[in-house]
Order: C-alpha cells, then sequence, then structure tokens
C-alpha cells in the first residue's frame, strides 16, 4: 500500500483544495441529465453529501468565473490582486442577488437571467447540512451562486418557482451493495414498500415547486421499481397531464450500459407473499 501513499496525499491535497471531486460515474448521470445552465434557479432537494450538487454547481459558476476573468482583461491598468478582485465582484454579485430575490414574488422564476444562475440545496439533518456546506463551498465562485437550506422535502416551502429540481431521494440503497456488501446482510424484500411512500412526497412536491416548462430529474441509489418506476408512475397519475417522462437516451454519455424502467411488478409483503402485476 505504500506505493498509493503518494496518489493519496495527492487526492486529498486537491478535494480539500476543491479542484477536484471524487465520486461514481453513476452519481454523474443524474446532473447530466439535469443540465444546469448559468442562468437556471435549480433545487437540489435532497442534496448531502454533496457529490451531485457540486458538479451542478460548478456549471453554474461558470458564467460567474468567464465574467471576472473578462473584467480583468478590460481593465488592465488597474492594479487589483486576484483575491481582492474576486473579493469585490462576490460582493457585489451577493448585494444584486439578494435584491432581486427579495423583489420577487412567488410565482416568478426566480432571479432575472442577467444576474445569474442560483443552487439552493437542501438537508433536512444537522450533521449532513454541515458536510454538505463544506462540499460545496469548495467550489469557486459558490458564494454567490449557493443557497443551503435545511427543510423536510416533503414540505419545502414555495418561496420560488424552480427551472430545475434534482429529487436524488432517499432509498434502500440496494444499488449500491457491490461496494457496501453489509447492505445486502440487512436487506428485506420489502424494504421498498417502506420507502415508496416518502419518495413518492417528495416527488410530488418537487413538481408543484418547478414553473411551467421546468425539468425534475428523479433518481435513488435502489434496484427496486417500487422506488423507482411505481413513484413515476404514481407521480403521473396525480399529475392530470401537467407532468411527461421525457426520453433522455440521446443524452446519456456513450458506452454507458442502461435499460427502458418497466411497466409491471411484483409487490413483496412482510409476510413473504409476492402480490403479481394483475392483482
Amino acid at each position: 500500500r505504500r506505493q498509493w501513499e503518494g496518489y493519496h496525499k495527492f487526492l486529498n491535497i486537491h478535494s480539500a483544495a476543491g479542484h477536484i471531486t471524487q465520486q461514481e460515474a453513476a452519481s454523474l448521470v443524474p446532473p447530466l441529465v439535469l443540465d444546469p445552465k448559468p442562468n437556471d434557479l435549480i433545487l437540489d432537494l435532497c442534496a448531502s453529501p454533496g457529490s451531485k450538487s457540486s458538479l451542478i454547481l460548478d456549471r453554474l459558476c461558470i458564467k460567474l468565473q468567464d465574467q471576472i476573468s473578462q473584467r480583468s482583461q478590460d481593465s488592465p491598468e488597474v492594479s487589483i490582486g486576484p483575491m481582492d478582485m474576486k473579493s469585490r465582484w462576490k460582493d457585489m454579485e451577493i448585494r444584486k442577488s439578494a435584491r432581486k430575490l427579495q423583489a420577487c414574488p412567488v410565482d416568478s422564476r426566480g432571479p432575472r437571467e442577467e444576474e445569474g444562475g442560483v443552487l439552493v440545496a437542501n438537508e433536512i439533518s444537522t450533521g449532513r447540512a454541515k458536510v454538505l456546506v463544506h462540499q460545496l463551498h469548495r467550489i469557486k465562485g459558490a458564494g454567490s451562486r449557493l443557497a443551503v437550506t435545511m427543510q423536510d422535502a416533503r414540505f419545502f416551502p414555495n418561496y420560488f418557482k424552480f427551472d430545475k429540481i434534482l429529487c436524488d431521494v432517499p432509498c434502500s440503497c440496494d444499488g449500491t451493495i457491490g461496494k457496501n456488501p453489509e447492505i445486502l446482510r440487512k436487506w428485506r424484500p420489502w424494504e421498498g414498500v417502506s420507502m415508496h411512500t416518502l419518495q413518492l412526497h417528495i416527488a410530488k412536491r418537487a413538481v408543484h415547486l418547478l414553473r411551467e416548462g421546468g425539468v425534475m430529474v428523479y433518481s435513488t441509489c435502489s434496484l427496486d421499481p417500487l422506488e423507482n418506476e411505481a413513484v413515476i408512475t404514481a407521480v403521473l397519475r396525480s399529475s392530470n397531464g401537467s407532468v411527461r417522462v421525457k426520453d433522455i437516451s440521446s443524452i446519456l454519455p456513450e458506452g454507458l450500459r442502461w435499460r427502458e424502467g418497466l411497466s409491471t411488478w411484483y409487490l413483496p409483503l412482510r409476510n413473504g407473499t409476492l402480490l403479481s402485476p394483475s392483482s
């Protein structure tokens, strides 16, 4: 293991500095599908530990970084240190965003396009929220593009209508057994049933918080259709045609192995009975 000590040190140093973020390839898919743009108002309803939020925030900060770079190029005669310039620009952006946020009515889409995008990262747990803040504040330019909240995702306040919402909901995590075998020893077939109601409430709340034409990405770390297809089906049935499923096959990374969702599934009960789709 000694041969990897230098590599581990490299990862730790650059992770702490915000230069790199370590995550599995599967974790990259939901933010990729969400396709954040620099001017989007985005909500991550269940954000901790923050790997997906980091990628979203990085996309939002691109515009701010470009503006800082352009301002530096346009005014070469002004002698301002890099950190001073960034600090002054950041303070100005915060004031502009704060004034606009205070003036927004509930049914608006939030900040105007020229103000740039904002990520609202939500986490109900205090401990996990601290991890989230630490993770996200490593991103360059995050200060004026980030708000961290602690709300129950099922009852998130309707202050704004969001352009895009990520629902990476709590789940049974049976899709992570490969890296965490302990889950398999604790797993029971009916766990998806117990998680379904919570997941459905969060997904419905996300739909309610979307502006017209907005995008919600729903994801889990589970393979159970009760936590995935069944939730989306219930959302569609309750939306009275206002929500539709989008085909994302064309934007998935090349080489990613995937399959279409199930249209029927069995319902496991605690007594060991399996209810067939027909019942």
